[in-house]
């Protein structure tokens, strides 16, 4: 009878070891749904800067409108619930036909959270598409600028086969200090994770679009006062029409236990079990 209440009591004990009393998602609004009235809403909880404008020059800070968006277009802008977060990185580059050149495009969508008490690992994740043309996820941009509809027309996809993109996403933890100085950063580049273009030749609807899950963990150094996490579009340029966009949507952060808290809470356990074993 002892070893049959003995084992849920261990069974707990693992799980909590293993699990590290796992943490709520630190974020406000991590699907970005509020407040949803209008796509130039900042979401609730949020902060973001824009422009076509490269540093040093100091950001846009206002409504979002230029660069980011948050709007409603169903299937192929949100990974779940009716809303996410579009990367319009043809704001950016030479525009054939616009007669102008413009400067990269950047957005970033920022939040900070206090920090967890006796935990310093974190992870950041979310889900991130790039449409057929989109200079974020490819590779190299179309050589010959033919406007074409791979989803009208599958034949007349664009070629793919000209400039090495300057685009990326990113997905970042930052540590700030209590003055508000990053301290330590940890960057995923997304172009870097295996994140692709959405395939024309596989997408039968919108909502067979590709979204992809990714994370990056950091390890919050000495004084730090606050955890701000990043996603971002960085060097957006024209590529070719139609389907340059990219989306980004329902983010995470949690706290995470030390593998010497783990290793720790192992070890309590073995002594449990050795204790039980002496008392028999």
């Amino acid at each position: 009878m002892r070893k049959l209440l003995f084992l849920p009591a261990l069974m707990g004990v693992l799980v909590f070891c293993l699990g590290g009393a796992a943490q709520a998602n630190l974020l406000v609004n991590p699907s970005l749904e509020m407040p949803g009235m209008s796509s130039a809403d900042i979401p609730t909880g949020w902060s973001m800067s824009e422009g076509p404008l490269a540093p040093p020059v100091p950001p846009f800070t206002g409504a979002p409108g230029d660069t980011l968006q948050v709007p409603n277009f169903g299937v192929n802008s949100n990974h779940a619930g009716s809303r996410g977060l579009w990367l319009r990185s043809f704001r950016g580059g030479q525009q054939p036909g616009a007669g102008e050149n413009r400067d990269k495009a950047f957005g970033h969508l920022t939040q900070t959270v206090a920090p967890v008490a006796g935990f310093s690992t974190y992870v950041f994740s979310g889900w991130a598409r790039f449409e057929q043309n989109s200079a974020l996820g490819a590779v190299f941009l179309d050589g010959d600028r033919v406007v074409t509809d791979p989803m009208v027309d599958p034949t007349q996809a664009s070629d793919m086969m000209g400039g090495k993109t300057p685009s990326r996403g990113e997905f970042a933890i930052e540590f700030l200090d209590a003055g508000n100085v990053m301290i330590g950063t940890s960057i995923l580049k997304l172009n870097n994770s295996n994140q692709p273009n959405d395939d024309h030749l596989a997408n039968v609807t919108l909502a067979d679009a590709m979204w992809k899950r990714h994370a990056v963990r950091g390890l919050a150094p000495a004084g730090t006062a606050s955890v701000r996490v990043r996603a971002s579009m960085i060097d957006g340029i024209w590529n070719v029409d139609p389907r340059q966009s990219g989306f980004y949507d329902d983010f995470s952060l949690v706290a995470v236990p030390e593998p010497t808290s783990v290793a720790l809470g192992l070890i309590g356990v073995l002594g449990l079990v050795g204790l039980t074993r002496r008392r028999r």
